[in-house]
């Protein structure tokens, strides 16, 4: 298992030189250059303006990770006054939402697999416990953490793809799964997959924290020249679908005044615009927008929760292409119901209470997109209420036991 850590390690340093360059470059045409020291570890470490002495710190990947622990570290602070709260993650965005939102005391982007620079946080901010949500599997930082503090994954979660890699490295992810005082899986499932790669790790299947706080739509200011239209919105879209429902926008023009699409990586805005032109109809890109275009494709960070409020169709992808779907959820929050492919498997908890209540129009086929297209659905007639009340017992009941855990190991 050493020689394997020592191998992992010197490719890591022999990689150097490839991804510090791909980490800069990324910050750069994000605008959030100014955040790349701390990639290297360089991070303001200085106590704020408090007096607290310890810190809880959650290692949260991007912007849904973050936001799924926002009620969660609410109770935190509710039961707990004297602790400082820290977020490391791996992206800028959720960085920035750890800030402006959830307000933690400190928050960073994680020094990738920098044992000294985690080590560091960890002795300077006197970190007595650490949450990895979702399976975030970095080993240095896991057995860093793991040396020097409690650590609990939270959200566990392994696709079937992701647990045959798992399996056939199965000793290397075993020792790593032994260094948390505990795993809290998401699903049965998700515990089983756990188990068979390591049996003798504190496997629990405590249920989805993943339903986010809900935003209060009031607050969500509406975009300039779209709100008011009456448009289809294909959001968080992959290759090939975004084909798929142009030509669909096509064939049923006369229902809708736009067409928008927000893909999942806006890099690609540029590609998705000249195949709208391609396919014979007008396109503009969101930063130069000309409100006459049959297209409008979103290039930019943080448009979908106003899009979500006033579109009149919302279809959510990576869930007609294989990638599992995406969070489902941040469209629900708003009452409005969302189609969906058949391909949603990342999101199996929101999905099974929302398909109680007849939330989710499901999408095969391209008669299936041309029905639901011309149908008429009323948001105002399906039933929110019972579907939040449901989200929030769930949530409050997963939240109240991660409480207890913290509650017990804070005491010893």
């Amino acid at each position: 298992m050493k020689l394997l850590l020592i191998l992992y390690n010197i490719i890591l340093v022999i990689s150097a030189p490839l991804w510090v360059p791909i980490a800069y470059i990324t910050l750069y045409f994000k605008g959030k250059v100014q955040h790349f020291s701390e990639r290297l570890g360089f991070i303001n470490l200085d106590k704020p303006n408090n007096n607290k002495n310890t810190t809880i710190l959650f290692h949260a990947a991007s912007v849904g990770e973050v936001r799924s622990i926002h009620n969660l570290i609410t109770k935190i602070r509710e039961k707990n006054n004297n602790i400082n709260i820290a977020i490391s993650t791996m992206t800028s965005t959720g960085r920035d939402i750890a800030i402006n939102e959830i307000k933690a005391d400190y928050a960073f982007l994680i020094p990738i697999e920098n044992k000294i620079a985690i080590r560091r946080i960890v002795k300077k901010l006197n970190v007595k416990l650490s949450f990895i949500v979702d399976t975030e599997i970095w080993p240095n930082m896991i057995i860093t953490l793991a040396k020097h503090t409690k650590l609990i994954m939270i959200n566990a979660r392994i696709s079937d793809k992701t647990f045959n890699t798992y399996y056939f490295f199965k000793p290397l992810f075993a020792y790593l799964l032994k260094q948390f005082t505990f795993i809290f899986a998401k699903s049965n499932e998700d515990k089983n997959k756990i188990d068979l790669i390591n049996s003798n790790t504190k496997t629990i299947n405590l249920g989805n924290i993943k339903f986010q706080k809900r935003k209060n739509i009031d607050e969500i200011k509406s975009i300039e020249n779209i709100s008011n239209l009456n448009y289809l919105l294909i959001a968080s879209t992959h290759s090939n679908e975004e084909e798929i429902f142009i030509n669909a926008f096509k064939r049923n023009r006369e229902m809708y005044d736009k067409l928008i699409i927000a893909p999942r990586h806006i890099n690609r805005a540029t590609n998705i615009n000249d195949l709208v032109l391609s396919l014979n109809l007008t396109s503009s890109l969101y930063s130069n927008m000309d409100t006459e275009t049959d297209v409008i494709v979103i290039d930019k960070l943080g448009m979908l929760e106003p899009l979500y409020i006033t579109a009149s169709k919302i279809f959510i992808g990576g869930s007609i292409v294989d990638i599992g779907g995406h969070n489902i959820y941040e469209a629900l929050q708003f009452s409005r119901n969302v189609a969906t492919g058949k391909h949603l498997y990342n999101f199996k908890e929101v999905q099974v209470v929302a398909d109680e209540y007849s939330l989710i129009n499901y999408l095969e086929t391209g008669d299936d997109i041309d029905r639901w297209l011309t149908s008429n659905v009323n948001d105002k007639n399906l039933d929110f209420i019972s579907f939040f009340e449901k989200i929030d017992t769930i949530n409050s009941n997963v939240i109240n036991k991660i409480i207890d855990t913290i509650q017990n190991i804070i005491k010893e």
